[in-house]
């Protein structure tokens, strides 16, 4: 059976759309490493969290203690021992942002916060450190590992 014009067009496409979908499916999956065993993962699509390294797995709680953040993380940055994140929280039609301060050093976490006004009065009093730039996660971070 000789497959022709329309019908073998649209076999190339499908079969290239499938390629690029499923075979790239795991370069989506990355971590971002960070002081004190944190981490951002990105987990899949729409699932980007912050948390902390423990027996080979990333988790938010530790002995019941939120050290992490579950909601999609959008954007960090950190120094040796504060982990500065911006969430986005998908609420009926709207996006809602909160910020959130972790101290990594002692597995603290502050916030959230509903505003950046607020998150940079919390920060400038609790952060003794200077956070580096804003690194976003729509894309694979520069020095991201692919899991």
């Amino acid at each position: 059976m000789e497959l022709k014009g329309k019908c073998k067009l649209k076999l190339v496409v499908l079969i290239l759309f499938l390629l690029l979908t499923v075979g790239c499916e795991d370069t989506t999956k990355w971590k971002y490493l960070l002081p004190n065993d944190y981490e951002i993962k990105r987990v899949n699509n729409t699932t980007v969290i912050l948390g902390k390294k423990v027996n080979n797995e990333t988790t938010t709680v530790i002995d019941g203690v939120t050290v992490g953040v579950e909601e999609y993380v959008s954007k960090f940055s950190y120094s040796d021992n504060y982990i500065a994140v911006m969430c986005l929280i998908p609420i009926d039609n709207n996006i809602d942002i909160k910020y959130y301060i972790i101290d990594s050093k002692n597995n603290n976490r502050y916030g959230p916060y509903p505003d950046e006004e607020t998150f940079n009065k919390v920060k400038d009093k609790l952060v003794s450190e200077k956070l580096g730039e804003w690194i976003d996660t729509i894309e694979k971070p520069k020095d991201a590992v692919l899991n």
